[in-house]
Parts: structure tokens; C-alpha cells; sequence
């Protein structure tokens, strides 16, 4: 994505800004007010985004990342994602590639004392086949990401694949998702982190916010229920 595009969903980090409203540019008064005011916001954000052809390369990343650790303007880094990260180095297979690319992330972690968020594919399921909760072992590519990363975590929203899928409870899925933490050195595995998601606004909530229940999920209009939040001026969440 450009720095534009990554700016844009910024901006409707705001619960107010609707993202396809905001694409077609059909916006009122008070979402051009809201959008003023996040990117009043935005511009006080010490965020280096880097969109350059060239960052694609390992050799690259390290350099920059270092450069901006030298000027203390360094707190975390985002890539995204794994898949796109070359080396100009010749490796038998793709796989051998993976795994000193993630070694080569882990050690510059260590180094610039930093945390490093890394995204990853997963293997796509067989045509036909029913997708279950994504597992290490579908990490594509190479088995070294799970063995170099601290922390391994999967986004997953059952009704993307199957719009009929209930939980456990027997409760739709239908704007719900869980973080499957499927790794964690430090922590506990195998536990999910409930949210909400809001296609409308491309945003995941908490799944405990009052503002959504299990009885009225699938008729919620998050946009009339955040305008009336805002009208009777209660705390956001």
C-alpha cells in the first residue's frame, strides 16, 4: 500500500468516518470536521512510513531501521509483509530464504532493542475444503517463522469463509472475529481474543463494548449507534 492509501485508513480510525463514504467522497459536515481533526492528529505522529520500491529489500530494511534508531526516532516496526522481503542472495529454495530473512529480523530486533510486527500469508485451504482456525503449521513458506517469532498471532472471522458459521455457543459469527494467539514464548497459546468488526468502517472493537450485544449483532448500524453515542455526549470506548 502508498502512504496515501495507509494515510486514508488512518484517517477512518475515527468510529465517525466511513471508509467507502469517505472513498466516494459522499461526506456531510460533521465527518469533514471529524476527517480535519484526524489529520490534525496524524501529522503530530512521529510515523516514518516507507513506500519506496527499494524498501522491499532485507539490506534495506536494516539500513533504514538503523539509521532511525541512530536519530532515536525508532520505537517499533510494522512490515508488511514477509512475502515481498528479498535478499539479492541465492538460496536453494524459497523456504531457506524465509528462514534467514525472519533470523536476519530477529537479530535486528535484538539489536536496535525494538519489537518487530511482521505479517505473514497462510496457505491457502484446498478448493472445496472446509477452513478451520488457522495452526502454525499454515504459515507459508517456512517453518522458521514460527520458530523465530516471539509471538505468533492469527486474525480470524469464521463468516468470511461461511456466512452460516456459529460458535460453540451457537452464536453467528457474522461481525465477530477472534486473535488466535497460537504462540507465545513469554505467555499463555492457544487462547482467543473476541472482536467486533465493522465492514463498513474496516475497524475490529473489543468484544466486551456495550455498544454491540450477542441478541442484536446482526442488525447493528454502527454509524446511527456511534452518531447517537456522540450526541448524548458519552465516553467513547
Amino acid at each position: 500500500m502508498t502512504k496515501i492509501q495507509l494515510i486514508i485508513r488512518m484517517i477512518t480510525e475515527n468510529e465517525g468516518i466511513d471508509f467507502y463514504r469517505l472513498k466516494t467522497g459522499q461526506l456531510n459536515n460533521e465527518e469533514w470536521s471529524l476527517i480535519e481533526e484526524m489529520v490534525t492528529k496524524i501529522s503530530r505522529l512521529k510515523l516514518h512510513i516507507a513506500d519506496d520500491h527499494k524498501v522491499r529489500y532485507l539490506s534495506n530494511i536494516k539500513s533504514m531501521s538503523r539509521r532511525l534508531a541512530r536519530r532515536g526516532n525508532l520505537g517499533m516496526i510494522f512490515i508488511d509483509y514477509l512475502g515481498l522481503i528479498r535478499t539479492n542472495m541465492k538460496f536453494g529454495t524459497r523456504d531457506l530464504e524465509i528462514g534467514y530473512i525472519t533470523g536476519e529480523l530477529k537479530n535486528l530486533a535484538k539489536e536496535l532493542n525494538v519489537p518487530i510486527m511482521l505479517l505473514a500469508q497462510l496457505n491457502r485451504p484446498l478448493k472445496g475444503a472446509k477452513v478451520s482456525s488457522p495452526k502454525l503449521e499454515d504459515l507459508r513458506e517456512s517453518g522458521n517463522i514460527e520458530q523465530d517469532a516471539d509471538i505468533v498471532i492469527f486474525p480470524h472471522r469464521p463468516s468470511y469463509y461461511d456466512s452460516e458459521a456459529m460458535d460453540e455457543n451457537g452464536i453467528t459469527w457474522k461481525n465477530r472475529g477472534g486473535l488466535i494467539i497460537a504462540k507465545h514464548r513469554e505467555g499463555e497459546i492457544n487462547t482467543k481474543v473476541l472482536f467486533k468488526h465493522d465492514n463498513s468502517f474496516k475497524k475490529i472493537f473489543d468484544d466486551t463494548t456495550l455498544l454491540f450485544s450477542n441478541n442484536n449483532i446482526s442488525n447493528t448500524n454502527f454509524y446511527e449507534s456511534r452518531k447517537e453515542q456522540m450526541e448524548n455526549k458519552e465516553k467513547p470506548f
